[in-house]
């Protein structure tokens, strides 16, 4: 480096003693290649000097030459979610980045297992869980979050979430209830029902059994009602997503408002939805819809609260095009939390969302 300096110093001297010879212009631009040449000569020496103490090789980028730079479209300039699927990954505003301190090199070959048996409930703080199903090709992300409008009035947040799986079925149970706001103890009723009707779904003997899944919630309810003089009462929406040939089968049951939507093929596409009825509640309605649906290998089966539910309008919002491009693989846990605390001034309510990759 001493010596790329002594050159440069040298070579720089002998322009400044022909500048009084040469034209100004020439002898400008005479300077401007000395000096870039030394700077140049001294950032390739450094490169090499790491590379030699274990570093990476780091090359200098050549001098860009001078374009012009068109904006990347964004999600809003597409006409749908088919072309915002497209969109290469990448970072973009708001986006979670890993801060990395020491070597990562055998990170990815730890798989985190989902764990067999999580319920969240957002009463005062945000919880998320993920991991990967054992024995299939499951990625699954849950995440609860106290809605803005509640922790601002100080309020709990009445959204829970949960997930189960059993070594005896190569599937996994997934769940999301949403307490009624206009009952004071509402909070409690959401986990609640979440944990009995998962536990029962893993523990049936016979597959997709969601019918008594349902009820035994309902009467669990009740009975903590009763037994604690509470005034509660909650949605649920549960499926269970079974392996199967080229794709999963699921099954889905649903009382309330939550909802369940399938991403598949660059498109949204609501699988059970009753928007607005709170009127069917547990512990009081107890008859679930059940339906059926075989999704395909790389599809996305999601559980939602209305605080999310409605933001992705018919599958075709701001919302539903965004995670349309983000969502084709399973992100980061952290991530996929951000994705959900999307903001929005319309929608203020807690939000609780479980996500299967099939």
């Amino acid at each position: 480096m001493r010596r790329l300096r002594l050159v440069g110093g040298l070579a720089a001297a002998g322009v400044l003693a022909l500048a009084v010879f040469l034209p100004p212009p020439v002898a400008a631009a005479s300077l401007v290649v000395v000096f870039g040449t030394t700077l140049m000569g001294i950032g390739v020496r450094r490169a090499r000097l790491r590379h030699q103490n274990g570093g990476p090789i780091v090359t200098p980028p050549p001098e860009p030459a001078a374009s012009v730079v068109e904006a990347a479209p964004t999600v809003d300039d597409v006409s749908g979610p088919a072309e915002a699927a497209d969109a290469p990954p990448g970072p973009y505003p708001g986006m979670v980045t890993d801060l990395v301190v020491g070597p990562t090199d055998i990170l990815d070959d730890y798989v985190v297992r989902l764990p067999s048996r999580v319920v969240v409930e957002g009463r005062v703080a945000t919880g998320f869980f993920a991991g990967l199903v054992p024995g299939t090709s499951f990625h699954v992300r849950g995440v609860v979050l106290r809605g803005l409008e509640h922790a601002a009035l100080g309020e709990e947040g009445q959204d829970a979430v949960g997930a189960m799986w059993s070594n005896g079925h190569d599937s996994v149970c997934v769940g999301v209830g949403d307490g009624l706001g206009s009952l004071r103890d509402s909070a409690a009723a959401s986990g609640l029902a979440v944990r009995t009707a998962l536990a029962a779904m893993a523990a049936s003997e016979s597959r997709h059994n969601l019918a008594d899944a349902f009820h035994r919630a309902g009467r669990e309810l009740r009975h903590t009602i009763d037994s604690q003089g509470l005034r509660a009462a909650t949605t649920l929406a549960v499926a269970e997503i079974e392996v199967a040939d080229r794709g999963a089968m699921v099954s889905i049951g649903t009382v309330g408002d939550s909802e369940v939507w399938l991403f598949a093929g660059d498109v949204w596409r609501p699988l059970a939805r009753r928007r607005r009825d709170a009127t069917h509640a547990l512990p009081v309605s107890v008859d679930a819809r059940v339906i059926r649906e075989r999704v395909p290998r790389g599809a996305v089966v999601v559980l939602a609260t209305d605080g999310f539910a409605l933001a992705l309008g018919e599958g075709t919002s701001t919302l539903a095009r965004e995670l349309a491009a983000r969502w084709r693989t399973p992100p980061a846990p952290l991530e996929f939390v951000n994705h959900v605390d999307f903001k929005a001034e319309d929608f203020l309510d807690d939000r609780g969302v479980v996500a299967v990759w099939v």
